[in-house]
């Protein structure tokens, strides 16, 4: 019923339209008027063996062709008849096909040729594009048509796909003398269909799927069902799901990279998985970490690739607390950055996004929006950042991955990431083994001695002056010490265990963190001058310098 002048346009738009109309559709035409009787009389002339073959090659370069055979009150059941061999239709069958097909069209998009120009009914037009493709707008971004792709089960934005329809539909009914598309006309349909298309809850979107290149994943159930509309999802992966594919190659990368430790592989497994989930349920984030050429890159490049570039994000530690450090986050399923320059970093954010609380997001020109980001968060590090804040409750939040060998030039692959890649599918089933685990474990992480023992000399380092306070520092009422013996200690204590320093021991920095542990610890403390002196009243050291 569409014939597409620009076989690119065809080839973009095909997914995004339907042969599922609404029956109201149907009423509005005269079937008659249309040269319907003529056509239907000469395919039921032909031997039934024929008439799939000729009616499949008149339908070939249109789309919507469920619509055409309905029109012409024949059964679709006909197109799934197996031809015995190609039969070209007659050139009348042909050119009267073609007739009747540019008649419909014109009818239904509410085409009119006025003396020497031609008139497009701007609401019919509208009314034929809702029919014909399923629009949205979201109810927290209405200025934003959103239109569902069958064949990647996600919708997206309208605006490109839509531009092309409107003008291969304009071009098609004007047959061609005189050019019926004009800016104007597409900025009026535009407008309308903006007006009329379903306004979607924000709720509805982001629901508990991912869809990957032909199934979508469930990720409460970590099981595969069909592409459906309704789980409005607008994020996914083009990685196909085959139940039969193996990831050989990248079991035996795991293997190389750590170390053969079956726990931290195990571990990994159900972070893939937890990467899948739309639950927040685990509140975790993953910092890697290690020097040099040691697999971290690769393995989460596989990562990247199996969720689908498009939606991963690489936003630094230090940008999540600038004006607009979020907003690349909208939309997203992964934050995977790999950072040059962390020493420091604030944890507030962190914590609400690994916690799925709502959080309020600054747009550049745009208005400021309040959403629960459905993100996880990767940091990869060759050097641990230093914590800031309080950062005492933030331990069990944080995960640390060390990455512990280093391949030498020699036993570098360089083929090995176009090996990986061509595993995906069994990398998929992997992580999707990983997610079903997690879900067995009611998201609860089997922490490794690995990772158990990195966090551990981690918050020793991320946060010394907590760990100082919680070794060294107890409440004592009455007991007095002068502020510069404590920090004299608290250089002795980092000098002990060999912390660096990074600009912990300067009594700014040192002596707000103090308090802030303090609060925490519900340690009360007087902090003033005596004859000229700095004097910490209510605690005692219990350290000795070895």
């Amino acid at each position: 019923m569409i014939l597409f002048k620009s076989e690119e346009n065809r080839q973009l738009i095909h997914a995004y339209i339907t042969d599922d109309f609404h029956a109201n559709l149907m009423n509005t035409l005269d079937f008659e008027a249309c040269h319907t009787t003529t056509i239907r009389q000469e395919l039921r002339g032909l031997p039934t063996n024929e008439q799939a073959s000729v009616l499949k090659a008149l339908l070939k370069p249109y789309e919507l062709p469920r619509f055409m055979l309905l029109f012409l009150k024949l059964n679709d059941s006909i197109l799934e008849a197996i031809p015995d061999e190609d039969i070209e239709p007659t050139d009348s069958l042909r050119n009267g096909f073609e007739k009747c097909s540019l008649e419909v069209a014109q009818r239904i998009i509410g085409f009119d040729p006025v003396e020497d120009r031609t008139y497009i009914n701007r609401k019919q037009f509208a009314e034929f594009l809702l029919t014909i493709c399923r629009l949205t707008v979201s109810e927290k971004n209405p200025d934003r048509l959103l239109i569902y792709n069958a064949a990647t089960g996600r919708w997206g934005d309208a605006e490109i796909i839509l531009n092309r329809l409107i003008i291969e539909l304009a071009h098609y009914v004007g047959g061609g003398e005189r050019d019926s598309w004009s800016s104007v006309l597409e900025k009026q349909v535009m407008d309308i269909l903006l007006r009329k298309a379903v306004i979607t809850s924000v709720h509805k979107f982001n629901q508990p799927v991912y869809p990957f290149a032909n199934v979508t994943l469930n990720t409460n159930t970590g099981r595969f069902v069909a592409h459906n509309p309704d789980f409005m999802a607008v994020m996914g992966s083009p990685v196909p799901y085959n139940p039969l594919a193996k990831a050989p190659r990248f079991d035996r990368f795991l293997n190389d990279i750590f170390l053969e430790d079956e726990d931290v592989i195990d571990f990994v497994q159900t972070y893939f998985g937890y990467i899948l989930s739309q639950s927040h349920q685990s509140n975790v984030l993953l910092i890697g970490v290690g020097n040099g050429a040691n697999g971290k890159s690769t393995l989460f490049s596989c990562l990247e690739e199996l969720i689908g570039k498009s939606y991963v994000a690489s936003v630094p530690l230090n940008n999540f607390n600038t004006e607009f450090g979020l907003e690349p986050l909208i939309d997203k399923k992964l934050n995977l950055a790999t950072e040059s320059d962390a020493n420091a970093f604030k944890t507030g954010k962190l914590k609400a996004i690994t916690a799925g609380e709502s959080i309020s997001i600054n747009r550049k020109n745009k208005p400021e929006i309040t959403m629960i980001l459905p993100i996880k968060l990767i940091f990869l590090v060759n050097e641990l950042p230093m914590l800031t804040d309080s950062s005492l409750g933030f331990e069990r939040r944080l995960l640390i991955l060390p990455f512990k060998r280093t391949f030498t030039a020699e036993q570098q692959d360089k083929d090995l990431q176009t090996a990986l890649v061509g595993e995906l599918s069994g990398i998929l089933n992997w992580a999707v083994e990983g997610l079903n685990k997690l879900i067995a474990q009611n998201y609860c992480f089997q922490i490794p001695t690995a990772l158990r023992e990195a966090s551990e000399r981690y918050f020793g380092v991320g946060n010394p002056v907590g760990k100082f306070v919680q070794e060294c520092i107890h409440p004592a009422s009455g007991e007095v010490i002068e502020s510069k013996l404590i920090l004299e200690m608290y250089r002795h204590w980092m000098v002990e265990n060999q912390f660096p320093y990074k600009g912990t021991d300067s009594p700014r920095v040192f002596w707000k963190a103090f308090a802030e542990t303090m609060a925490v610890a519900g340690i009360d403390f007087k902090k003033a001058k005596s004859n000229g002196k700095m004097l910490v009243r209510d605690v005692r050291i219990d350290y000795t310098v070895q």
